[in-house]
């Protein structure tokens, strides 16, 4: 076996292979053979990981498996996985149909002296490896348990020769899929490893690779640059693409959207401009670079943030649904709402037959999320379907008609029944569909409309109860809050039996968005989150809808909700518009719970500067999922964002549920007292590689910090958008900047256990006074009990126990009001009913 001489790295004992040839996926549809499915919605929701049972995808694969001898991988191994992010092999993705997919990883080991080598490998799916040419396989480890890593060990008998070790990765990919291996030394010679087929080092490839970033987190008035840091010894050719928005849930995104283009970086010129601010669409942007080099491609996703100006809402209510609807059917958002909105108005027919074919095809596929494609397009009939020609009026009819409402129905696709906001879309569809065709037999059921109707009216009955009962378990979500606004929005206007349920649960989720929105973004701890809104400041879904309600800057291009609010005569209550911004020098301070048995305890403190949110009673040192646990957001700017998690991956832009930002592996232990929070971490748990938490405070829209003793000063300027603020945070462990592409943004501390502190200036705090309250804070960690004690803004002693228990004074304090009915309190007044009159 030839190899190249330069290319062998040491690999001791506790690393894991992390450089791999790899060949191009083979990906083969796997839907398995349709069947109606166990109902096994309770109607007690709950964030995480449920338990479906196998889908008709999943059982065809067991099936399967014992019947199947899969080939060693034969390449091309063209591919280089560059292993920047962690010791895992990473593929995890997002697919709307079931697919079974299979990655070829290869690579060169050599031992110093014979003996057998003693690996952990983990998976979630099926690994399979080969050495040399051997046929048959050396180890074979399939679990196949879907998004919950295994492992195994496995011993390689090794020579001093090299020898060729190829990988095989199999995984069902259904929806959101961790599809990941490691191979981690334990014990065994001295070894080192090769990429096969490399005319360089691939390290060095690796590092150029990783060395490639943004000029900035957002741009808002500058344009974006891909930078090298440090420049290339020799000129670089990048493949760049992207630079649409993010795909969200259902139908979003043009599939013909995004550039390509090519850049080249130098010595002399390690800068290349990538986008203008004012011509590329808002929000946060998936950028894609790749290189070839002698054959050889490896490539990386990146992110960023277009943040152009918006147009400014005014007037009343509707006069800020015109505008907005205006700016909607002016855009080139390809969302099915938008097609709604040009159809009333019988303008653009092409925009309209174009996102209407693309819309029908999720719906006729039965893709994952097409729950939510449907509700405009169910407005769209009823209201402007003599807009459409005669045959896609007879395939929208069709699409409606044959469409799987509910898992008791027949289907062997990957739809996601059974969180919140698609059970809310799922019978929101079903009511609405069978009342537009009462007497039609609807073709996957064999049930009449009228049937349908009626079965819908019954389940939603059922959700409306749980959400009065245990309010929205997620809360506060950029993501889902939009959904469920897609679903009441379509009630409140179409099904009159339940227009005032509809309305109710809109009245309490516009007061909870006016709550945690500061300045013009809607922000505050969530539920659920992702990067793709945690970034993107006010150009989220839930931001455009907010801008409606409330008057801000609107930027179309997220418009799925939006454009069903501008066509609604829904409008918020004067009590939820009068939460958003607080009065010069007043403090608003709300309290109430969200989720099964009040699992989510809300706490928020606000003023005129900016916001500190929390959730505590979440169970701490569990695994966690996607909740946001402390968020900081400033009025000054719209990127102003302050937050603490533990990662779930260390791959920038990945899909993991929590991800690098987005979420905390590791749920810690939160607790607040007016504009101070505290947060435990213990981290040692056997699931989890990452050993540090993280504090992520926007570089650009804060100054750079300054130190105040161990705590760290983030400062804002005043703007347009609000008065500057300040936030200040301190660590029990040192914080030390992380590199990459959150560089000046992200720090990380590192230990098993940690305790943070976190708080806010106070109204007519200048930063002397702040820095004097910092020194009289005296945060103290006893990392042995797990005990934080801290002083709060009034003098108060503060001690948390990671059991919970909040003791002020000495005296445990119990979180209250118990209450899904958020309660508002001002200038340290006594916390109220938001809604005075009842009617919530």
């Amino acid at each position: 076996m030839q190899s190249n001489a330069f290319d062998w790295h040491a690999l001791p004992p506790g690393s894991a292979l992390t450089r791999w040839a790899m060949a191009a996926p083979e990906v083969t549809p796997w839907p398995g053979h349709a069947r109606p499915m166990e109902d096994r919605v309770d109607y007690v929701f709950r964030n995480g990981w449920t338990d479906t049972g196998d889908l008709p995808c999943r059982e065809a694969l067991r099936q399967a498996l014992p019947h199947r001898r899969p080939e060693r991988p034969q390449g091309p191994f063209d591919r280089l996985h560059p292993g920047l992010d962690g010791p895992q092999v990473d593929f995890s993705t997002f697919r709307h149909r079931p697919v079974l997919i299979r990655h070829g990883l290869r690579c060169h080991l050599r031992a110093a002296t014979p003996g057998p080598a003693r690996f952990r490998l983990t998976t979630c799916g099926g690994v399979r490896i080969w050495l040399e040419d051997d046929p048959e396989p050396v180890a074979v480890f399939e679990p196949f348990t879907r998004n919950r890593l295994q492992s195994c060990e496995v011993t390689l008998e090794l020579t001093a020769q090299p020898v060729a070790l190829t990988l095989a990765l199999e995984d069902l990919h259904e929806r959101d899929t961790t599809c990941a291996v490691s191979m981690t030394l334990l014990e065994g010679p001295a070894l080192e490893t090769a990429v096969p087929g490399m005319a360089q080092d691939p390290a060095v490839l690796a590092q150029q690779l990783g060395a490639i970033g943004l000029n900035a987190v957002f741009h808002e008035a500058h344009p974006a640059q891909l930078v090298m840091d440090p420049p290339p010894e020799h000129p670089l050719v990048l493949e760049v693409s992207g630079l649409h928005p993010f795909a969200r849930g259902g139908l979003s995104v043009n599939p013909a959207a995004g550039r390509q283009t090519r850049v080249t970086l130098t010595p002399d010129a390690s800068a290349a401009h990538l986008f203008d601010v004012g011509d590329t669409a808002p929000g946060c942007l998936p950028v894609e670079i790749a290189v070839t080099q002698d054959g050889v491609r490896v490539a990386r996703r990146l992110g960023t943030t277009n943040l152009p100006p918006g147009q400014a809402l005014t007037g009343d209510l509707a006069a800020r649904k015109a505008q907005a609807a205006q700016l909607i059917v002016e855009g080139d958002g390809f969302d099915p709402s938008r097609a709604t909105l040009l159809a009333l108005r019988g303008e653009a027919p092409e925009a309209v037959a174009r996102i209407l074919d693309a819309a029908l095809t999720t719906i006729e596929e039965r893709q994952d999320c097409s729950d939510f494609t449907i509700l405009p397009l169910l407005r769209l009939w009823r209201d402007g379907r003599n807009a459409l020609d005669a045959d896609r009026q007879a395939r929208l009819r069709a699409a409606v008609l044959g469409y799987r409402y509910w898992m008791t129905e027949p289907g062997d696709d990957v739809m996601w029944f059974w969180s919140e906001n698609h059970v809310l879309c799922f019978h929101v569809a079903q009511a609405v569909a069978g009342q537009l065709f009462p007497d039609a037999v609807f073709t996957n059921s064999g049930r009449s409309g009228a049937e349908h109707a009626q079965d819908a009216q019954a389940r939603l009955t059922r959700w409306f109860d749980a959400i009065d009962r245990d309010g929205l378990c997620e809360w506060n979500s950029a993501a889902y809050y939009p959904i469920d606004l897609l679903g009441l929005f379509t009630l409140h206007d179409m099904v009159p039996a339940l227009r005032d349920r509809a309305r109710a649960v809109l009245d309490r989720i516009f007061a909870m968005t006016a709550l945690h929105t500061s300045g013009t973004t809607p922000a505050g701890s969530q539920g659920r989150c992702y990067e793709k809104e945690l970034l993107a400041g006010p150009c989220t879904e839930l931001g455009s809808v907010a801008a409606i309600a409330f008057g801000a800057p609107f930027r179309p291009g997220y418009d799925r909700a939006a454009a069903l609010f501008c066509l609604s005569d829904y409008a918020p209550t004067a009590e939820a518009a009068a939460l958003v911004t607080p009065l010069p020098g007043t403090v608003l301070q709300a309290r109430y719970t969200q989720g099964h048995a009040h699992a989510g305890k809300l706490s928020l403190w606000k003023s005129a500067q900016g916001q500190l949110s929390t959730v505590c009673a979440l169970p701490a040192g569990d695994e966690g999922h996607q909740a946001q646990v402390l968020d900081v957001q400033m009025a000054a700017h719209p990127m102003a964002r302050l937050w603490i998690n533990h990662p779930g991956e260390l791959k920038p832009w990945g899909d993991r549920r929590p991800s690098l930002l987005a979420g905390s592996h590791v749920v810690p232990q939160v607790a607040q007292y007016g504009p101070v929070a505290l947060v435990i971490q213990d981290l040692d748990r056997d699931w989890t590689e990452i050993p540090f938490a993280q504090l992520f405070a926007t570089r650009d829209a804060f100054a750079p910090p300054r130190r105040v003793g161990e705590w760290w000063v983030f400062e804002t300027a005043d703007s347009a958008t609000g008065p500057g603020g300040a936030v200040a945070a301190k660590c029990s462990a040192p914080l030390a900047p992380a590199p990459g592409l959150y560089a000046g943004s992200l720090w990380r501390a590192t230990g098993p256990r940690l305790g943070w502190v976190v708080t806010l200036a106070m109204p007519g705090e200048d930063s002397a006074g702040l820095d004097a309250r910092l020194q009289r804070t005296a945060p103290r960690f006893d990392a042995a009990a797990l005990r934080l004690e801290a002083r709060g803004s009034d003098g108060a002693a503060l001690s948390l126990a990671f059991d919970g228990t909040l003791s002020v004074d000495g005296t445990p304090r119990p979180f209250a009001p118990l209450t899904p009915e958020p309660h508002v309190a001002r200038n340290g007044g006594p916390l109220q009913p938001w809604r005075r009159d009842g009617r919530d």
